[in-house]
């Protein structure tokens, strides 16, 4: 008998919060599953009570925190976590990545995204804006600690079509040019971002595309006609 295999793929970074967001997941998984019929698509998600519903639709799994259980906390103990977590994070990464990797079975004591990482065959980040200055300290800081645990845990990482930089911050630079040049992909959403990372130093191949909601099926002339009506 043969055994049966699939191609998991995990996509990160995403969320039907955003309609934008949404539609590069949508597009991105039709486009793929046109090429790996047998790809079975999971997401990361931080709005499960939003996504899981709109995921159904197109055959992907979400993975996330539940938004109620967030909301019981109280603040100060939440601010305390955060903190807390983001300075060992990458302390846990490595713990946790020695562990999988020997063969012990830390799954029950893994996160959600860990195990998700863990099972992954490949890591498609869908983020569509990262390394930039735009969004405050924090986003090159989350994007730095993906990037880690794909490489901590061999995974294979793309980073999708994404608008990224400017580098200004000298934290966003430095990281830039520590972890982009581990990803195994790296698209571009246009020569702007190609340029930005250019001037930082980074030398890996670049591949620049369009915006990844472009290869969506255009709505029926029928529809978008509703859609004119319904907005004005």
């Amino acid at each position: 008998s043969h055994k049966i295999t699939m191609t998991k793929i995990l996509f990160i970074g995403i969320s039907f919060a955003n309609k934008g967001s949404g539609a590069m997941l949508i597009s991105t998984s039709q486009t793929l599953k046109q090429f790996i019929p047998d790809a079975v698509f999971t997401m990361t998600s931080q709005n499960p009570e939003i996504d899981f519903e709109q995921c159904k639709k197109y055959g992907v799994n979400v993975v996330g925190i539940k938004q109620q259980d967030k909301e019981k906390r109280p603040f100060l103990f939440r601010l305390f976590r955060f903190g807390l977590c983001y300075t060992f994070y990458p302390l846990r990464f490595v713990l946790w990545a020695i562990l999988y990797k020997v063969g012990l079975k830390v799954n029950r004591r893994m996160s959600e995204k860990m195990r998700a990482f863990a099972e992954a065959d490949i890591v498609v980040d869908l983020s569509g804006i990262s390394f930039t200055d735009y969004f405050g300290t924090m986003n090159p800081i989350e994007h730095s600690y993906n990037i880690l645990l794909s490489r901590l845990l061999k995974k294979p990482i793309v980073k999708y079509s994404q608008a990224m930089g400017p580098f200004e911050s000298r934290l966003n630079i430095f990281l830039a040019k520590i972890f982009l040049p581990r990803v195994d992909l790296l698209v571009a959403r246009g020569e702007i971002t190609k340029r930005y990372l250019r001037e930082i130093g980074i030398t890996k191949q670049i591949y620049v595309l369009a915006d990844s909601a472009f290869l969506l099926q255009p709505a029926p002339l029928k529809r978008v006609e509703e859609i004119f009506a319904d907005e004005g």
